[in-house]
């Protein structure tokens, strides 16, 4: 008769299959539990120990004194400290700093920003702000309402006109209330393209129309009254060469031209005359 086979072969089996592996597994298990000890008390320091806390304002002070400010010209501290209030006596660890560098973002004059972490309990705080490049009064499009005098940078961003704030800034109209960022940035490129040709002959000019692209008009300063000159849309330095040149000769055969038309290569135009009785 048989013997019956034992019934636990199958055990054995896998226990001394597996047993190469059972240290091995026991010491990963060790270390990662240890890892998240040392993790969890870690953070536990960073989150409760004094040395990692962005400090409060001291009494008269604007700003922290573990917040290190660059670049701030037009913007003020406190608008600055008005984002970071609620870091004040909290841990340097809990910092959203993508949030903060969004939030700086918002601030009218602020292009760029950026925030870093200083261990123990300082932060860094840089700023690049925007840098206006001439006054704009927007169109508005309702007849008779005026529109309010405003700074212009070359992404199209509308500047507010801080007081006492002093611009030696050309006036840049043809730029309407529908006209959308890009828009305005694509007009202020072309003020810029059209003074850059120009150069020192672009100094004295005190306006500059791009209500139609093509058609740059300018308003330019003379000895008895500003003028009005017409220049097209292309070689816009030698045609103000050209007035400069005819100038004495315009006094005297148009004294009362207020408005030049320089797009013809051969003439120019008389557009507008001041018909008031002192002609100017």
């Amino acid at each position: 008769m048989a013997k019956p086979k034992p019934q636990n072969n199958g055990a054995i089996m896998l226990v001394r299959t597996w047993r190469p592996y059972l240290l091995p597994s026991l010491a990963v298990t060790f270390v990662a539990l240890a890892l998240l000890v040392a993790a969890y008390r870690l953070e536990r320091l960073l989150l409760q120990d004094q040395r990692f806390q962005v400090r409060a304002p001291e009494l008269g002070e604007q700003i922290s004194p573990d917040m290190r400010l660059a670049g701030l010209n037009r913007t003020a501290p406190a608008q600055v400290r008005a984002i970071f209030l609620a870091d004040e006596g909290r841990s340097l660890y809990l910092l959203p700093l993508e949030k903060r560098r969004e939030q700086l973002m918002d601030l009218k004059w602020v292009k760029s920003a950026s925030v870093s972490r200083i261990w123990p309990s300082r932060v860094d705080i840089r700023i690049v702000e925007r840098t206006p490049v001439a006054f704009i009064e927007l169109v508005p499009e309702r007849r008779g309402a005026g529109g309010a005098v405003q700074l212009i940078d070359t992404d199209g961003e509308l500047l507010p006109v801080g007081e006492g704030s002093k611009h030696s800034l050309p006036m840049l109209t043809g730029v309407r209330e529908r006209h959308s960022r890009i828009e305005r940035a694509a007009r202020v490129r072309l003020m810029q393209r059209f003074l850059a040709e120009l150069g020192e002959l672009g100094k004295p000019i005190s306006e500059i129309d791009v209500s139609e692209p093509n058609n740059i008009k300018v308003v330019y300063p003379t000895g008895r009254r500003a003028l009005t000159l017409v220049l097209g849309g292309e070689e816009w330095k030698p045609r103000i060469e050209k007035f400069l040149r005819h100038y004495p000769d315009i006094e005297k055969r148009m004294p009362k031209a207020i408005k030049l038309d320089l797009r013809l290569h051969d003439r120019i135009t008389a557009m507008e005359m001041d018909e008031s009785d002192d002609g100017g």
